[in-house]
Order: structure tokens, then C-alpha cells, then sequence
């Protein structure tokens, strides 16, 4: 049952006073401007999912201020929509479904995460080429934020449009003591997200990073965690022995 409040002004529905739900399903038809935002520390919808009519130009859904959200079908900007967006700020969201492979699939439209915001899922596909707003980007200040993917198998990032996963850190970090991020994957795939970089498929902007940590930004493998990334490892502190 939603217990959130929710504000309805032509196209737009806000749920901002946190709440839980099975099931929010929203469906614009017609509109010019749609807007959905979702947010409020607490919030737990197990599924959302929000459809835009095929004559929408411009749809915004925002997940933030700590809300979670686990959905099994996110579809933004269907038909002549282009400039749909998924805006994740300083929250969870996790793509799931009944059958436990959570694909999460950029169809149409763009994907932000921000303020250590993180998506997690089995998969992300970014396959519509002929879409130029289908894309991803995170923005990394202090804190790591982005894509985890669960799924040790390379089919489980299939990324065929160029830029689709942009990786943009903001600002230059204070201290870096656990790896800082903007792509997880599980198991050692060092050299399939060096390809997808090489490629174009992947970019990252490191201007904001100083001369000394930029050395340290790369494709990463940490073996006690078990998982690869994309971004600044972590600062390594050495001891010295003076002998006289």
C-alpha cells in the first residue's frame, strides 16, 4: 500500500514523503512533458514502472534522497520520445525480476546517477544505436557511484553504442582509501572493460582529478574482492625503515 503523498500537476506526479508499494505504474499518453519523481528516505517500491506514449517529447523520473527502488521493467521515451531520462541521485536502485535475472535495458533516453548513487542489476544493455541519447552517465565527487553488475559473464555488459557508459569525476576526492569507482563488475574482466574503453564504448573524463590521482585512475582488479572497476584505486600507504 503507498502511504507517500502524491502531488498531481498536469503531467507531473511527485511521491516525496517516503511510503512502500508492490507496484507503482505510471502511463503518459499525449503528454508534451511528463515527470515523475520519487524520493524520501524509507521509500521501498518493489516495482516501478513508467511508460511514455509514443507523441511525449520529453520525460523525466527521478529516484533520490535515499529512496529505493526495485523494478522488474523501467521504460522511458517509447516511440518518438528522445530526451527521457532516468535521474538516480543518492539513492539504491536495483533492477529484478520474478525469474531473477535483472536486466536493466536503456532503450531510449538516458540513465544519470550522481552523490553516490548506485544501480545494481544482472545486466545492462545499451543496444539502441539509433537512439543519440542512449547512455548512462555517473558523476563521481567523493563518493563511488554507478553501475554494479552481479553476473560474472561478459554478455552481461553489452554496450553497442559509442559513449553509452560515460564516467565524468566531478571533483578531485580528499583521500581515496577504498577504491573509487563508476563500474563494478564481478571477477576479473580487466581486460573486456579495457576493451570496451579502447573502444569508445566506455569514456571517462578525469580533467577535475589532479596529475597525482589521475596516476592511480584505470581499469582495476581487486582480487580480494573479487571484482573488476573502472576508476581511482585506492591510496596505498607504505612504512619506512631508516637504518643508520
Amino acid at each position: 500500500m503507498l502511504s507517500s503523498s502524491r502531488n498531481r500537476t498536469g503531467n507531473r506526479i511527485d511521491i516525496l514523503d517516503g511510503g512502500q508499494a508492490e507496484m507503482v505504474t505510471l502511463e503518459f499518453t499525449g503528454a508534451n512533458r511528463c515527470q515523475v519523481t520519487v524520493a524520501g528516505t524509507g521509500s521501498l517500491f518493489r516495482a516501478v514502472e513508467a511508460r511514455v506514449g509514443t507523441s511525449a517529447s520529453a520525460a523525466t523520473m527521478s529516484v533520490s534522497d535515499g529512496a529505493r527502488a526495485e523494478t522488474e521493467v523501467l521504460t522511458l521515451g517509447l516511440g518518438t520520445a528522445n530526451t527521457s531520462q532516468l535521474l538516480i541521485d543518492n539513492a539504491t536502485f536495483v533492477s529484478t525480476n520474478a525469474s531473477g535475472s535483472g536486466r536493466f535495458e536503456i532503450r531510449r533516453g538516458s540513465v544519470s546517477l550522481a552523490n553516490g548513487a548506485t544501480l545494481t542489476a544482472d545486466s545492462l544493455c545499451i543496444t539502441n544505436t539509433a537512439a543519440t541519447t542512449c547512455r548512462l552517465t555517473t558523476t563521481l565527487g567523493g563518493r563511488s557511484a554507478g553501475v554494479v553488475l552481479t553476473q560474472d559473464d561478459p554478455e552481461s555488459l553489452d554496450l553497442q553504442v559509442p559513449g553509452g557508459v560515460q564516467i565524468v569525476f566531478a571533483a578531485e576526492p580528499a583521500e581515496v582509501l577504498k577504491p573509487l569507482w563508476g563500474l563494478q563488475v564481478p571477477g576479473d574482466q580487466v581486460a573486456r572493460l579495457a576493451g570496451l574503453l579502447a573502444d569508445g564504448m566506455i569514456t571517462c573524463d578525469t580533467t577535475a582529478l589532479s596529475r597525482v590521482t589521475r596516476k592511480r585512475f584505470g581499469v582495476h582488479y581487486d582480487a580480494r574482492a573479487d571484482m573488476s572497476f573502472i576508476g581511482v584505486a585506492k591510496k596505498v600507504f607504505g612504512t619506512y625503515l631508516l637504518l643508520r
